[in-house]
């Protein structure tokens, strides 16, 4: 009896390690391919010829630094004529005192008019259409001091667009163009990608992608990182199965503060289909 039990109880052991290998068994590395965060390709805004390069393939640039400049002698000289007229107040500082010059004849003549009527109605109403046009060419030049800015505005605008600027912090990769060289309107000029942060995306079993959703926490392996884990952040999970492959689309945000994870590497997330592990 004693016998049958202790057979029973190996078989028993025997039948758990075998469970416990097909559940090992499903666990599964996926591999996926490193894109960058921002991939740019940085086109003129505007036809121009390139003036100067202030960068290289390979430097790393601030966000909102600039890059490439274009000719810009006559925009710049445009800012300065409109700059000039907008500054110029002669014409508003002479309207406002012969406002003020009427207004005060005006004043004067009504009370030597109340106290001698020497003065005739007539006259009176003549100074007052003269403190009426003054008044409105005040408020004309004073609506044409705010146009004059505008412009302004907008010739320093126009100028603004001969300098490219890096939109997000990254490397630069490529440069298109050299001085002296035409660009024409949507020609790449220069190539950067960020890499302060990468996605690895990867094609999962729908089992797999059953466990994940945005928010959750993945570790992967990259081809560089000489096998250390990285912790990432889930930042889309397809809601479809795709036709043809039969996998699902799910993509995942990783910090690269050095730059070690280089887009077109490799990465590996290993996990079993109830859900991801380190």
């Amino acid at each position: 009896m004693n016998k049958n039990f202790l057979l029973l109880c190996c078989r028993r052991v025997v039948w758990a390690c075998l469970c416990f290998a097909g559940v090992a068994a499903q666990a599964q590395e996926v591999v996926g391919l490193v894109y960058s965060e921002h991939d740019i390709q940085l086109s003129g805004p505007v036809v121009g010829l390139v003036q100067r390069v202030l960068v290289r393939p390979g430097d790393r640039v601030s966000a909102g630094q600039p890059v490439i400049e274009l000719e810009d002698s006559v925009q710049r000289i445009e800012v300065k004529r409109r700059a000039q007229v907008f500054k110029d107040n002669s014409e508003l500082d002479a309207s406002v005192e012969r406002l003020e010059l009427a207004s005060k004849l005006w004043k004067i003549s009504q009370e030597v008019s109340a106290a001698t009527q020497s003065i005739s109605e007539e006259e009176l109403l003549k100074l007052q259409m003269e403190i009426s046009a003054a008044a409105g060419k005040v408020l004309q030049l004073k609506a044409q001091k705010v146009r004059e800015q505008l412009e302004v505005e907008g010739a320093q605008a126009d100028l603004a667009l001969r300098t490219l600027r890096a939109p997000v912090a990254g490397v630069v990769t490529d440069v298109l163009f050299d001085p002296g060289e035409w660009a024409k309107l949507g020609d790449v000029i220069l190539k950067m990608v960020d890499l302060s942060q990468v996605e690895l995306r990867l094609n999962v079993p729908p089992a797999f992608a059953a466990g994940l959703k945005r928010g959750d926490t993945v570790p992967a392996v990259f081809e560089s990182a000489k096998g250390t884990s990285v912790a990432g952040v889930v930042k889309f999970v397809s809601p479809v199965v795709d036709a043809a492959s039969g996998l699902v689309d799910v993509r995942i945000r990783y910090p690269n503060p050095r730059g070690d994870i280089r887009p077109g590497l490799k990465g590996t997330v290993r996990a079993t289909k109830s859900g991801t592990g380190g």
